[in-house]
C-alpha cells in the first residue's frame, strides 16, 4: 500500500537526517578538541584535513611544565564514530597525563603505557598508530617515540628540501603486548 510505503520513506529520511546531524555534531566536537595555533613561546601552526567527515585522526600539544612541550599525532584504524571515540579517549589520557606509573617526559614510557592501556580486544577491535614527542625549549632537544605511525618529518631550516625522518619504531598500539618502546632524540636547530 502506497500510504504505508510513503510513511516508511518519510521515517527513513528523518532517521538519516538525524544521524547526519549527530555525526556533524560529533565531528565539530572532535575539531574543538584540537589545540589552537600559537606563536609564543614556541611557534606551532597546523592544517588538519581529515579524509572523512568523522574518523580517528587527531593530534595535540600541551606544556608538561615550563620547559617541556608534548606533541603527538595519532590515527585510529577505520573511520566513523567508533574510531573518533577511541581517538578522543587517547587524547584525553594524554592531556590529563593519566597513565599510571608513566613519566610523561619520557616518550617511550608514554607510548608503552598507551599500548598497555588500549588493547584492541577491549576497544572493539580498534588499534591506533601514534608519534609522541617532548620538546625541551631550552636545550632544543626533541625526544620521541612511536608505534606503527609514519615518521614525523623535521625540517631544520626554512626551504630545506630533505627533512630529518623521526622514525616510529614500535608496533601499532593495542595489537600486541610490548611495554618497552625506545625513546629517540634529536636536536632542533
Amino acid at each position: 500500500n502506497l500510504l504505508q510505503r510513503n510513511e516508511a520513506y518519510r521515517q527513513l529520511a528523518a532517521s538519516q537526517k538525524h544521524l547526519a546531524n549527530e555525526i556533524d555534531a560529533a565531528s565539530k566536537y572532535v575539531a574543538s578538541l584540537l589545540p589552537e595555533p600559537t606563536q609564543s613561546p614556541v611557534w606551532l601552526d597546523w592544517r588538519f584535513v581529515p579524509c572523512a567527515e568523522l574518523g580517528g585522526d587527531s593530534f595535540g600539544y600541551h606544556w608538561l611544565d615550563d620547559d617541556h612541550l608534548a606533541i603527538y599525532l595519532l590515527d585510529v584504524t577505520g573511520h566513523g564514530l567508533g574510531s573518533a571515540l577511541l581517538s578522543i579517549s587517547v587524547m584525553n589520557v594524554l592531556r590529563a597525563k593519566s597513565l599510571p606509573n608513566t613519566n610523561f617526559l619520557v616518550p617511550g614510557e608514554v607510548v608503552g603505557g598507551l599500548n598497555e592501556a588500549f588493547p584492541m580486544d577491549n576497544h572493539g577491535g580498534k588499534c591506533f598508530t601514534i608519534w609522541y614527542g617532548v620538546y625541551n625549549q631550552h636545550t632544543r632537544v626533541l625526544k620521541y617515540a612511536g608505534g606503527g605511525h609514519p615518521a614525523a618529518l623535521l625540517y631544520q631550516t626554512p626551504g630545506c628540501e630533505t627533512p630529518e625522518q623521526l622514525e616510529s619504531t614500535g608496533p601499532m598500539m593495542g595489537m600486541i603486548s610490548c611495554p618497552l618502546f625506545d625513546t629517540l632524540e634529536t636536536v632542533v636547530q
